[in-house]
């Protein structure tokens, strides 16, 4: 009796299923080398689309980029113009406080040229002096006369010399606390004991209110000519001797006297000097 083994049933494949399982194969394949051939070319579609519409969009972003590239350049030319704007506004303001100080340097150059020229004059004699600042130009009954910035308080008496840098200017006529009043050589009421000329004669110079005063009671065989020096003689004891006063001019006074030229420019009388010697009797002498 023959055996029988249990088993899976194998059916025989028919011509037709064998076919269909080849034909799957073939399109199974040809659709992997497809997709293959495609993802190999799709990089160089994506790259030529890129490309076509990289060229036609490149007029339109020039166009578009003009505009753009022009308003922001005058964007930072408005910002530089406001900026040179400021500057030259600040630029101005540094110009007007420069020549502010240009000024102040030459005003103050010329009072320190005036203060050493002050400091170097020396009136001789062991005598106090106190330096003072010329403030105002009085007139009144007293035609030649100034006001000075010093009074009693730096102790400025009346009859006390007063000089320059360049030599004698007048005298105190009167005090007050803070200021004083001078009466200047050129003043009618000056009377200046003086030594003119090589010979040292001695004179009186008086003041006739004009700019240049003149020599009385010279004596009769004086021999004066042009230049000569014309200083204090420091008689009556108000101008110390010695202190330079002027030259001779070079033609006579309205009165027919000897005109002397002084040292002080007027016009430009900025410091002066007081000497107090201590002796008041110069008016008494002058009125003699």
């Amino acid at each position: 009796m023959q055996e029988h083994r249990a088993g899976p049933e194998v059916k025989a494949e028919t011509p037709v299923q064998a076919t269909l399982r080849r034909a799957m194969f073939a399109l199974l394949v040809t659709i992997a080398l497809g997709a293959l051939v495609v993802a190999k070319a799709e990089v160089y579609v994506f790259d030529w689309v890129k490309s076509a519409v990289g060229d036609l969009l490149a007029p339109v972003l020039h166009a578009v980029t003009v505009p753009v590239r022009a308003a922001r350049d005058v964007g930072s030319n408005l910002g530089r113009v406001a900026a040179l704007t400021e500057e030259n506004s600040r630029l101005r303001d540094e110009n007007a406080r420069l020549r502010q100080w240009q000024a102040l340097a030459r005003r103050l150059d010329g009072q320190n040229r005036e203060l050493r020229r002050l400091l170097r004059f020396d009136p001789g004699g062991e005598v106090r002096t106190v330096a003072a600042r010329v403030i105002a130009d009085t007139g009144g009954p007293y035609a030649r006369s100034l006001l000075m910035s010093a009074g009693s308080r730096q102790g400025i008496a009346a009859d006390q010399a007063v000089v320059s840098g360049e030599g004698l200017v007048g005298r105190v006529m009167s005090a007050g606390a803070r200021s004083a009043r001078v009466l200047l050589i050129t003043d009618r009421r000056s009377h200046v004991p003086v030594l003119a000329g090589p010979d040292r004669v001695h004179a009186i110079l008086v003041g006739d209110n004009g700019f240049r005063p003149h020599l009385r009671f010279l004596p009769r065989n004086a021999a004066l000519a042009a230049g000569d020096v014309v200083v204090t003689s420091g008689r009556g004891g108000v101008f110390p001797p010695g202190l330079p006063v002027g030259d001779v001019g070079a033609g006579p006074s309205a009165g027919g006297g000897v005109t002397v030229v002084p040292h002080v420019d007027w016009t430009r009388l900025e410091f002066v000097r007081v000497i107090d010697r201590g002796v008041p009797d110069f008016v008494a002498l002058a009125e003699e």
